[in-house]
């Protein structure tokens, strides 16, 4: 599979559990959040639910379901302020993400 994005500008690994994260909380900062325009998202162990509405904060089985073992991508500075996600079973979800500016 071939990669066509500029050089990422900020990566991150964390345990999606049963808190709700936002970027910040997940581990970036808000000047790299703020600079971002995509973010390119694997999830690796269990599946998440993520919400870009703004004010919403993401519930367990409600929401974009993100299945394990998928890699998504979200665009647009809005939608990557916005973002929450939580781990959408029982079982705590490994995610890495990637910010490109």
């Amino acid at each position: 599979m071939s990669l066509e994005y500029p050089v990422g500008s900020a990566k991150v690994t964390a345990t999606v559990a049963g808190t709700a994260l936002t970027l910040i909380t997940f581990g970036f900062t808000a000047a790299q959040v703020n600079a971002a325009k995509k973010a390119v998202i694997c999830v690796r162990t269990a599946p998440i639910s993520v919400t870009t509405v703004s004010g919403v904060t993401a519930v367990a089985a409600d929401g974009i379901a993100f299945a394990a073992n998928g890699v998504y991508e979200i665009e647009g500075p809005k939608n990557l302020q916005n973002l929450s996600m939580i781990r959408d079973t029982a079982t705590s979800a490994s995610v890495t993400i990637i910010l490109f500016e």
